[in-house]
């Protein structure tokens, strides 16, 4: 069974007509659509199917579009969701927003996909998506599967400190050597205790 990368995508513009018209075939494509394939938005929007097919997969599915177009200043932006089969994929709304909208409208993007380890943020300003790391770790208090972001590498080796105080955070210099410091120091208190911890990257 494929596991899928979940993907927010932000795209805005200082032309907010250009950002309305993009919300309106998003959210009327996903409220009429059977199966919310990007692929059959790619064909609605007039691509023939082997140039869609050569741009996203049959994998690859709208979850979510903002109920509205937000308006910040004279700055526009809409948010989506999208889910795809393992691979995060982004580069068909590139293309499809430069084909369409001709350049006038950016995109960033967060993904995640955990079995592949991919974790993706492409906003470097954080202004729409502030994550930059990922734990996740079994609580041995109460069992509990804990999953925290944070926006800097401080607030999260400030977390770790108090979640697990046996690990000495001198020269600790990536999120591999915390993990590391994590599982020697605690593994072995409960068979089922498990740690990762990633940093988003912007390829």
């Amino acid at each position: 069974m494929a596991s899928y990368s979940q993907i927010q995508i932000v795209f805005s513009s200082y032309k907010p007509k250009l950002i309305g018209d993009l919300w309106s075939k998003i959210s009327n494509f996903m409220r009429l659509s059977v199966n919310r394939g990007v692929y059959e938005f790619l064909l609605e929007e007039g691509y023939s199917p082997k140039k869609a097919a050569s741009l996203t997969s049959r994998n690859n599915y709208f979850v979510r579009c903002d109920k509205y177009v937000v308006l910040n200043k004279n700055l526009a932006y809409l948010k989506i969701e999208t889910e795809s089969a393992w691979e995060a994929e982004t580069n068909v709304f590139y293309e499809y927003i430069c084909d369409k909208y001709n350049g006038k409208i950016e995109m960033v993007y967060l993904a995640q996909e955990q079995d592949r380890k991919i974790f993706i943020n492409t906003d470097a300003t954080s202004f729409y998506f502030w994550q930059r790391y990922k734990i996740n770790h079994f609580n041995l208090e109460n069992g509990d599967c804990i999953t925290k972001y944070f926006r800097d590498w401080d607030s999260l080796c400030q977390y770790v400190q108090s979640v697990f105080p046996k690990v000495d955070m001198a020269d600790i210099y990536d999120v591999d050597d915390i993990e590391t410091k994590i599982w020697d120091k605690y593994s072995k208190e409960d068979e089922e205790f498990y740690c990762d911890i990633h940093k988003f990257v912007c390829p």
